[in-house]
C-alpha cells in the first residue's frame, strides 16, 4: 500500500510493555492485547470500513472466504508502533469475485497489478489507497526482478501466501472476521525475542531476491533487532550477487538489485542508525562488493571502505584512523539531523584516503591537502551513482551535501578571526539554511578530533559563533535577525557606474562594499556609489582583470583585503 498515508499511534493507556529486558517472548495475553487494540483502531477507521463488509457480503455464499491483514501493519501493531501501511490478503475467492467486491465499496486502479492478484483500491468516500491481494505462490525463473511467475487461486490459503515472504516478523497476518493472529512461522516469537530470521531456507530467500539482504539490515537498524545467526550467515555468502549482472528484456545488462532499490534500503538504514549501518555494510561485504565486465557505475561505496587503515596525525586524532573518526563523528550529530547532514558527515573525509602525504622530515606530519575539494566530486560520485536524489520516500539534496563536504573545514584550516563578513554572510545566512547544518558538521568534526590526552578543542568554533552573532546585530535587517541588510548596490548597478563589462572586477568591487556595509562603514546608497570609481582604481592598478590573466589572478579575499586597506576609510 505505498499511497496510504493512514497512521495511528496507541496511547499511552493502551500499550503494553512486550519488550521488556525481563520478557523475551510474548505470552498469549500480551498478544490479544495489542490484537485487541489493533481491532478497535481499524472499526474506528471510516477508510477501513470496507473490511467488516467483506464477510457481510460473502458469509453465507462463501463460507470459506477470508480477509486478512497481513504485513507491516500487523507486525507494528503488535510491536506498539506507528501504522503507515495497511495492506490485505482475500482467500477463498477468485480474481473476478474479489474485483467485483472491490468495484462496489469503491475504486479499483491500476488494472495492470491484477497480473499478479493485487488491486490497487481506493475505497469509497476515501482518497487513501490499499493494496488488496489473491493469496500467490511466486516461482522465480530468473535472476531480474521481472523473472518471476506468480499463480493466484481460489484454493491457495493465506498460509502459502506467508511461505514467500521475507522475514518472519513479516509473515504473520490478522483474521479479519475473528482477529486472530496466524503464525505459521513463529513471527511473533521472533519479534518477541527481537530477531530477524528468513522465512523456511535463508539462501532461498536470498536467492530470489538479493534485496533482502539489504532489508533484513534496514528492518534491524529501524528495529533495534539483531539478525539471526544462521540467516546472517547466507547473507555474507550471498551478499554478491546484489550485483550480479543479468540480461534485461532489451538486451542490457543490469545488477540484480538496481540502484534505487539499494538506495531506497540504505537511506532508511542509515537514517535510523548511521554507525549501525556502515558497519554491518561493511560486516557484510557490500561497501566494496566487486563489479562485473569492469561497470564501474555499479560500484557501492568502495571510498567509504578505504578510509579503513587510513592513519591520521596523532596528536589531533589520538590514533584513531579516518573510519574510526568519521563514526565518532557520526555518533556526535544530533538526533533530528537531516539525511544530508548525516550523509556529509559520513563523506566529510572520503577525501582523505586519495590525498595523503606522509612526513618526510621528523618535524612535518602526515598530511591530507585539499581533501575537502576532492571530497566534494567523490561524494557527487557517490550519491550519483548510488541515485540518492531518486524520488521516494528519502531523498537526497546531492547539492548540500557536496556543499557541507566541500566546506567542513572553515573552522580547522580558516583563521575564523580575519575572515571577511562577507564570507561569513556567505557561508551562515544563506536562504536555504545550509550554514546551519554546516556548523553542525564542524561540531560534530570537532567533537571527533580530541588531541591525544585533552578534550576537542573548540576555540575556533565558538569564535565563529561570536563573528555570526556580531554579524546579526550590526546589520540585520529590523523585519528578522536572521536575514541581514540588503546590498546597497547590485552588480548591474556597478557596471553602470564604473563603465566596465562583466568581469571578476565586478564582483570584487561589490564583495568590497558588502563588507563596508558590513561593518557599519557606509550606511547609504549614495555612499557606495561614490566608492565604486575609488575601489575600481584601486583593482586596476594592483591586479590585471585582462581576459588572457584572469586566471593567474590571485586568490579573492586577498585582492579584496588589498584594496580595503588601499582604500584608508574611516
Amino acid at each position: 500500500m505505498k499511497e496510504n498515508e493512514l497512521k495511528f499511534n496507541q496511547t499511552q493507556e493502551e500499550e503494553l510493555d512486550i519488550l521488556s529486558s525481563e520478557i523475551n517472548i510474548m505470552t498469549k495475553e500480551e498478544i490479544e492485547g495489542r490484537t485487541e487494540v489493533l481491532r478497535e483502531k481499524i472499526k474506528e477507521t471510516p477508510d477501513l470500513k470496507f473490511t467488516e463488509e467483506f464477510y457481510k457480503e460473502f458469509e453465507e455464499e462463501k463460507p470459506k472466504a477470508k480477509f486478512y491483514l497481513v504485513g507491516g501493519a500487523v507486525r507494528d501493531g503488535l510491536l506498539g508502533r506507528e501504522i503507515t501501511d495497511f495492506d490485505f490478503v482475500a482467500t477463498g475467492l477468485a480474481k473476478e469475485e474479489l474485483s467485483k467486491f472491490l468495484s462496489k465499496h469503491g475504486k479499483v486502479k491500476e488494472v495492470g497489478s491484477r497480473a499478479f492478484g493485487v488491486f490497487k483500491f481506493v475505497p469509497e468516500g476515501s482518497e487513501l489507497t490499499f493494496d488488496v491481494a489473491l493469496p500467490r505462490t511466486d516461482q522465480w525463473v530468473g535472476k531480474g526482478y521481472k523473472d518471476v511467475q506468480v499463480e493466484t487461486s481460489p484454493t491457495l490459503g493465506v498460509e502459502e501466501d506467508l511461505s514467500r515472504r521475507d522475514f518472519t516478523i513479516n509473515a504473520i497476518t490478522l483474521d479479519l472476521k475473528n482477529y486472530e493472529i496466524v503464525d505459521p512461522y513463529n513471527g511473533v516469537e521472533d519479534l518477541g525475542k527481537g530477531v530477524i530470521r528468513a522465512v523456511g531456507k535463508p539462501e532461498e530467500r536470498f536467492n530470489e531476491d538479493p534485496s533482502r539482504i539489504l532489508r533484513a539490515i534496514r528492518f534491524s537498524r529501524q528495529l533495534d533487532f539483531k539478525i539471526e545467526a544462521n540467516t546472517s550467515q547466507k547473507m555474507k555468502k550471498k551478499a554478491k550477487e546484489i550485483n550480479e549482472l543479468y540480461l534485461d528484456e532489451e538486451g542490457d545488462y543490469k545488477p540484480r538489485v538496481a540502484r534505487e532499490i539499494l538506495a531506497k534500503e540504505f537511506l532508511k538504514s542509515f537514517d535510523a542508525d548511521p554507525v549501525k549501518t556502515i558497519e554491518l555494510y561493511d560486516e557484510y561485504g557490500i561497501l566494496d562488493l566487486k563489479v562485473e565486465k569492469e561497470r564501474e557505475e555499479d560500484k557501492i561505496m568502495p571510498e567509504v571502505k578505504a578510509m579503513q587503515g587510513v592513519p591520521q596525525p596523532k596528536k589531533l586524532h589520538h590514533g584513531r584512523d579516518v573510519w574510526e573518526h568519521t563514526k565518532l563523528a557520526l555518533e556526535s550529530l544530533p538526533s533530528n539531523a537531516s539525511i544530508e547532514l548525516k550523509l556529509a558527515t559520513l563523506f566529510h573525509d572520503v577525501g582523505k584516503p586519495v590525498t595523503i602525504t606522509y612526513p618526510k622530515t621528523p618535524e612535518d606530519r602526515i598530511r591530507f591537502n585539499e581533501h575537502d575539494a576532492r571530497g566534494e566530486d567523490l561524494t557527487r560520485e557517490i550519491c550519483n551513482r548510488l541515485r540518492f536524489s531518486a524520488p521516494g520516500e528519502i531523498q537526497v539534496d546531492v547539492d548540500k551535501v557536496a556543499w557541507l563536504v566541500r566546506h567542513h573545514m572553515i573552522c580547522l584550516t580558516k583563521n575564523v578571526e580575519e575572515m571577511r563578513d562577507v564570507k561569513i554572510e556567505e557561508y551562515f545566512f544563506r536562504q536555504d539554511k545550509w550554514g546551519n547544518e554546516l556548523l553542525e558538521l564542524n561540531k560534530a568534526d570537532i567533537t571527533a578530533t580530541p588531541p591525544s590526552g585533552k578534550k576537542p578543542d573548540f576555540s575556533n568554533y565558538d569564535l565563529l559563533l561570536k563573528r555570526i552573532e556580531g554579524i546579526k546585530i550590526k546589520a540585520s535587517s529590523p523585519e528578522a535577525q536572521e536575514k541581514l541588510l540588503p546590498p546597497l548596490l547590485d552588480g548591474n548597478d556597478i557596471i553602470e557606474i564604473a563603465g566596465i563589462q562583466p568581469s571578476p572586477l565586478v564582483g570584487d568591487i561589490k564583495d568590497s562594499l558588502r563588507e563596508l556595509q558590513l561593518g557599519i562603514k557606509i550606511k547609504e546608497k549614495g555612499e557606495a556609489e561614490k566608492l565604486v570609481p575609488k575601489l575600481k582604481e584601486i583593482f586596476e592598478r594592483f591586479f590585471d582583470y585582462s581576459l588572457e590573466n584572469i586566471e593567474n589572478l590571485e586568490d579573492k579575499d586577498k585582492r579584496v583585503k588589498k584594496a580595503l586597506r588601499k582604500l584608508k576609510l574611516k
